[in-house]
């Protein structure tokens, strides 16, 4: 028996392998856990460093804290002002009247178009609202100087009879209400558009080059360095002869004796395109069919006088009724020509200035049909330099 007590002790001390051996915690209902989460930045949308509230307007880059005042009516600098202390100021003057035009006085810096101030100082009546430059004169009525320019509407300074209150170009005596061409009548048809221009850089497409014409050193040279030559340049395409035309370009001759002249023809549009005046022969036009304002440097038996614009028509070359005004051509320098082409109730007028001076008004006859428009020269035995024509615009009156 006493053998068996200290087994008996020992199996009653050995703990039991199923037993939980951990200390037993008492829960206190308290969340002991850290909470780790990073709080987020402030939102810059625009990337100028700043974000909202301070910043105004997060999608613009140019508008924060910041940011320099300008003349834009934005608050740039977010301080609740519009374009105050704005570094592109400018330096304005007194504008009473409030007509955009100033006088000179005392200079205020501010923005450009703030009440009351302008820029310029060329108002020559800062008291009335209706005079300042540029102002219209359309009132006959009224002849005070509405425009500053020291003359009074109802002065006719191109001497046309229409005084510049009633005419759209009171420089030009060609141009007024009812004038015989219909881009210069003073309505809504005063412009040309233009359907062709060159200057000859390159042969143009639509212009038939014939005879002895070229196109050579940036112009078109009718005749060029020979005796008893001719040449003719025609346009493929056709106009109605009852449209309105304006035609420039420069003629060029060169020089006493020989040169007998160019033409601007207006050449029925049967005309073949191959067509062209035999050598020598009154500027290259015998042989082509219809009308042409001729540029003559020479006196032939069928044309008044030398160095004359005249109206040549029909394969004899007969004159046309017209008013000749002599100019000297065969100098060798470019002369500016404008040939306003006009059709009125079965008549054809033109009127031609060269040198800015009137040289030819003339009509004739014409149906309203087709017409081939053209260049033609032509000189005689004598020998010559070059005729040609350069800049060459055609434009129809809208």
């Amino acid at each position: 028996m006493r053998s068996l007590l200290p087994l008996l002790f020992l199996l009653a001390c050995t703990p039991d392998d199923g037993a939980d051996d951990k200390p037993v915690v008492e829960d206190t209902g308290t969340d002991t856990d850290t909470d780790t989460t990073d709080t987020a930045p402030p939102v810059d949308a625009d990337g100028d460093g700043f974000s909202a509230p301070d910043d105004c307007d997060d999608t613009n880059a140019r508008i924060n804290p910041d940011a320099s005042e300008r003349c834009n009516e934005i608050d740039d600098d977010c301080d609740g002002r519009t374009d105050e202390f704005a570094v592109d100021q400018e330096l304005l003057y007194p504008d009473e009247d409030r007509d955009g035009f100033g006088v000179e006085g005392q200079q205020s810096l501010a923005c450009p178009g703030e009440a009351g101030l302008s820029a310029s100082t060329d108002d020559c009546d800062d008291t009335d609202g209706a005079t300042y430059p540029g102002a219209p004169e359309d009132d006959c009525a009224d002849a005070t100087d509405r425009n500053c320019d020291e003359i009074a509407p109802t002065a006719d300074q191109d001497g046309d009879g229409t005084p510049g209150c009633d005419d759209c170009d009171d420089t030009n005596d060609n141009v007024y209400p009812g004038a015989p061409n219909v881009c210069d009548d003073c309505d809504d048809a005063t412009v040309a558009t233009p359907f062709f221009t060159s200057d000859f850089t390159v042969a143009p497409e639509g212009l038939s080059i014939n005879g002895d014409a070229t196109v050579d050193g940036g112009a078109l040279q009718l005749t060029l360095n020979a005796e008893d030559s001719a040449g003719a340049a025609l346009f493929s395409s056709t106009v109605m002869a009852s449209v309105g035309l304006e035609i420039t370009f420069t003629a060029e001759m060169c020089c006493d004796g020989g040169d007998d002249g160019l033409t601007l023809a207006f050449l029925n549009a049967d005309e073949p395109e191959t067509g062209v005046g035999s050598p020598g022969g009154s500027l290259g036009f015998l042989g082509l069919h219809g009308h042409a304002v001729a540029l003559d440097t020479w006196l032939d038996t069928n044309e008044r006088s030398d160095n004359a614009v005249t109206l040549l028509g029909d394969v004899e070359i007969l004159m046309a009724t017209g008013e000749v005004r002599d100019f000297a051509w065969d100098d060798g320098e470019p002369h500016e020509v404008r040939v306003v082409y006009s059709w009125e109730e079965g008549v054809s007028t033109v009127r031609v200035a060269a040198g800015g001076i009137d040289r030819l008004t003339a009509s004739w006859d014409q149906a309203d049909t087709p017409l081939r428009l053209g260049f033609t020269g032509g000189t005689s035995q004598y020998f010559h330099e070059f005729q040609s024509v350069d800049d060459v615009s055609i434009g129809q009156c809208d």
